[in-house]
């Protein structure tokens, strides 16, 4: 630690820590008002369960990667402005950061185990960030008395109403039931608001593992203008706004990839557990039928017959599973191009007329004056529609060079996981197969 403690400070703190790390004493105090600035050299206490370094002039969290043990920490009155650096200590129960400066409840996802939790007298404005700590259910004693929302109306039963488990705010017993009712309208907009972002979660990794995620509604569309110069001009073409509009929403919905690819994976995850347990079903009985021919010669031979009717059943999976590959991914990517190119040919017409009205001196409504001048140049113009067009086929390539990477890693993971069961199996046979030579030989002796 960075301090300058006097010599009988260091000498208490020096022996306590001794004592830890020789598993004798576990519990560090005596540390305040030392005017400690920094947190460190803590790596070799692994063993330590508590730590108090309150009352000290610390500005952040750290140092603490190596106490996983640690259930107990006190930072209250130093000069802390954020949370972190608490990664590390999935043990924890109580931790007390009062009397700091800390604006934002953050950086405590892996404290599963918090159970008191004090953070009184700091400069948390927003009382909402309090529903950060729903995430931790053995939560059942809060101090938050001293902050900035805490002299807002009624500020406790809100929190009482969103942590039915707490039995302990600031200090004190709480009515869990006057809270509930008070705010049920917020808690039941707030559970409806959580079960929708579940949902949508829920729906995002079905796609990430069929290898298709965002290519459903606006998203890839809208990703083909990120670098694209000539849009902002282009937009201010009568009719080109609105097609930008409605296309990527009418034509790239997510009605085919819900009902093809998606059902696609479903029917993947079909194939992979009837597949797991045939396989499964057959090796167990294999074997069985292994140990009666190790004590039975004459059926040897049937049971290799068997073997081979495996081996035939695994190969015919495994080219099933081959074939899966990317049809139907590469069915949608060559979709997508020919909506682009028909996005494009719609595009060229207008930017036509547009090209001709001007030529001619026909007045074109709603066209601002500087892209009128640009599309004086027929060259110009044209040039820059087709490098976009170029440029935007170039995004549809790399996104469907992605998605069959993905695709081919999965297979190549998936087939490496069978021919290692494979190789395990034969080799257990032939272990088996040795032991029972082995017993032949015995009985000749």
């Amino acid at each position: 630690m960075s301090l300058n403690w006097n010599t009988k400070v260091m000498r208490v703190i020096k022996l306590t820590l001794n004592k830890c790390r020789n598993k004798y004493f576990i519990y560090m105090g005596v540390i305040c008002f030392a005017d400690i600035q920094r947190i460190d050299s803590l790596q070799e206490y692994t063993s330590l369960v508590r730590l108090d370094l309150n009352n000290n002039l610390i500005k952040k969290i750290q140092g603490l990667d190596s106490l996983i043990n640690l259930t107990w920490l006190n930072l209250s009155f130093n000069r802390i402005e954020k949370i972190q650096g608490l990664t590390s200590l999935q043990k924890l129960k109580v931790l007390n950061l009062s009397n700091n400066q800390i604006t934002v409840i953050e950086n405590m996802d892996t404290l599963d185990n918090l159970t008191h939790f004090f953070i009184g007298c700091n400069l948390l404005n927003q009382l909402e960030n309090v529903l950060y700590l729903k995430r931790f259910k053995k939560l059942v004693h809060i101090y938050m008395k001293g902050n900035l929302f805490s002299n807002e109306d009624d500020y406790q039963f809100f929190i009482v109403a969103f942590f039915p488990n707490l039995t302990v705010l600031d200090n004190k017993l709480i009515l869990q039931e006057l809270a509930s009712s008070k705010y049920q309208d917020d808690i039941e907009k707030r559970n409806q608001e959580e079960s929708q972002k579940q949902l949508a979660e829920e729906v995002l990794q079905k796609q990430e593992e069929a290898f298709v995620e965002y290519l459903d509604g606006p998203h890839l569309f809208k990703s083909m203008f990120d670098e694209d110069t000539f849009s902002s001009d282009r937009r201010s073409v009568p009719g080109i706004e609105d097609l930008l509009q409605s296309y990527p929403l009418f034509r790239f919905s997510n009605t085919q990839i819900d009902h093809s690819l998606l059902n696609k994976r479903e029917q993947r995850e079909r194939e992979l557990k009837s597949f797991s347990s045939s396989q499964d079903e057959v090796e167990t009985h294999y074997k069985n039928q292994a140990i009666q021919v190790l004590e039975d010669f004459n059926r040897q031979h049937k049971e290799a017959r068997e073997q081979e009717l495996l081996c035939k059943m695994k190969k015919k999976v495994f080219f099933s599973k081959k074939e899966y590959g990317t049809t139907n991914q590469y069915f949608l990517l060559s979709s997508f191009r020919g909506l682009k190119n028909d996005f494009h040919h719609k595009v060229q017409e207008i930017i036509d007329a547009t090209l001709e009205n001007v030529a001619k001196g026909s007045q074109v409504e709603n066209l601002p004056h500087d892209v009128k001048m640009l599309f004086t140049d027929k060259i110009k113009v044209m040039h820059a529609l087709n490098t976009n067009h170029k440029l935007h086929l170039l995004t549809l390539n790399d996104r469907e060079q992605k998605l069959l990477t993905s695709v081919s890693s999965w297979k190549i993971a998936f087939f490496k996981d069978v021919i290692t069961q494979q190789n395990r199996t034969r080799i257990s046979d032939i272990h088996r197969y040795a032991d029972f030579l082995r017993k032949q030989l015995e009985r000749f002796h």
